[in-house]
């Protein structure tokens, strides 16, 4: 019996740590080279902030600190205005996290927003959190 409960328990820890290494956030080279068409003017912003009020403050909190409380599964929210973004740092993946969601507390938007207001929630998020290094936009 112990023998068997052992085994049980070291299948379940592999499998967990396979879980968080290999399904954790991906970071995609088809992502990385994704340019935001849209400016980063004081209009694609402000959409941004109407849209994230609207889609995502209930999650990431309403200054973006991840404290919005309502994460599916029970997870904590990412803090989108610190310096280091498990999804990437550039636009690309920034808008691809966005569009295709990452886990089962960040779900798809890809079927709620279009292509155009999810480029203006990448500019929004930039205006409140980490700026890109380079010419990485």
């Amino acid at each position: 019996m112990y023998r068997r409960s052992s085994s049980i328990l070291t299948i379940a820890a592999a499998l967990a740590f396979t879980i968080t290494v290999i399904g954790g956030p991906q970071r995609s080279a088809e992502a990385q080279k994704l340019r935001n068409p849209e400016s980063p003017s004081a209009e694609s912003i402000e959409e941004g902030r109407r849209l994230y009020a609207r889609h995502c403050a209930s999650c990431h909190g309403l200054g973006g600190k991840g404290d919005g409380g309502m994460a599916l599964s029970g997870g904590t929210p990412s803090d989108l205005t610190d310096d280091e973004w498990d999804c990437g740092e550039t636009d690309g993946e920034i808008f691809t996290a966005i569009r295709d969601g990452v886990s089962s507390d960040m779900l798809a938007y890809r079927d709620k927003l279009s292509d155009k207001q999810i480029w203006h929630l990448v500019n929004f998020l930039r205006s409140i959190g980490p700026k890109p290094a380079g010419k990485d936009r």
